[in-house]
């Protein structure tokens, strides 16, 4: 208890040098305490690998830094608990602050913390992204102790580069366009071998039929195509992916 009664008058003193705002530093005050005391479990006899603390970067944590190494300084602790702060991860063109996302839940903005336009992490798998891509990425993108923005660019690099590897491959034509193949058989049709996944020999094969008459994308074909238009067009040859067939 004297602890804490002297605990308190040095926050008071911080508070007057700080000039901060009364009920503000006194929460500000109380967590670095409780962070030193009571939060970092030192108190219990745990080991200090678990007894140390991971807050992001924040005025509470800054301004607190003194009262919390004093604290573990002369509480009777039997291990010396660590506060280390770290940047929070700032994504391009996405909100991160707790605050305004719990915002945007609260107000049905959003239909929930899982909704696939929020950036948490059960926003993220409903959007597709895997467990390891997130890892990657988290990875990559490291732990500062500045802040930072990360490029949005390098999570999409992430679930591109672990979807390539996993991913099986289908075609479907979305806006077709009926093709003649005028010097195959009529009535004759064959069954093609494609590749599920070029990445991955274990992921199989599929079959695909092949026939005189098929759809291609409309915009994969032009009449008056430029010079290096390796699609379809009148008087060039392209090639089907399943089989490698030319046309």
């Amino acid at each position: 208890m004297a602890g804490m009664v002297v605990a308190g008058g040095m926050m008071a003193a911080m508070t007057a040098r700080e000039g901060l705002k009364g009920s503000e530093s006194a929460l500000e005050g109380a967590a670095g305490f409780l962070n030193a005391f009571c939060g970092g479990d030192a108190r219990q006899e745990i080991e200090k690998a678990w007894a140390d603390s991971l807050p992001t970067l924040g005025q509470e944590f800054e301004i607190n830094r003194a009262v919390y190494d004093w604290v573990v300084d002369n509480a009777p602790l039997e291990t010396r608990p660590r506060q280390y702060e770290f940047a929070r991860l700032n994504l391009t063109y996405t909100v991160m602050s707790k605050r305004k996302l719990l915002e945007l839940v609260t107000q049905k903005y959003v239909s929930g913390w899982d909704d696939p336009r929020m950036p948490t992490i059960s926003g993220l798998r409903r959007r597709g992204y895997t467990p390891k891509s997130i890892r990657d990425f988290s990875e990559a993108a490291g732990i500062a102790k500045r802040d930072n923005v990360t490029d949005l660019a390098l999570l999409e690099f992430h679930i591109r580069n672990e979807l390539n590897k996993t991913a099986p491959r289908v075609m479907a034509v979305l806006d077709p366009v009926k093709l003649v193949i005028t010097n195959y058989p009529e009535g004759q049709d064959e069954i093609l071998t494609a590749e599920n996944n070029p990445e991955d020999e274990e992921a199989g094969s599929r079959s695909v039929p092949f026939s005189r008459e098929i759809y291609i994308e409309r915009d994969d074909f032009r009449e008056d195509a430029p010079r290096k238009w390796f699609r379809l067009a009148p008087g060039r040859v392209a090639t089907g992916r399943a089989g490698g067939a030319c046309w």
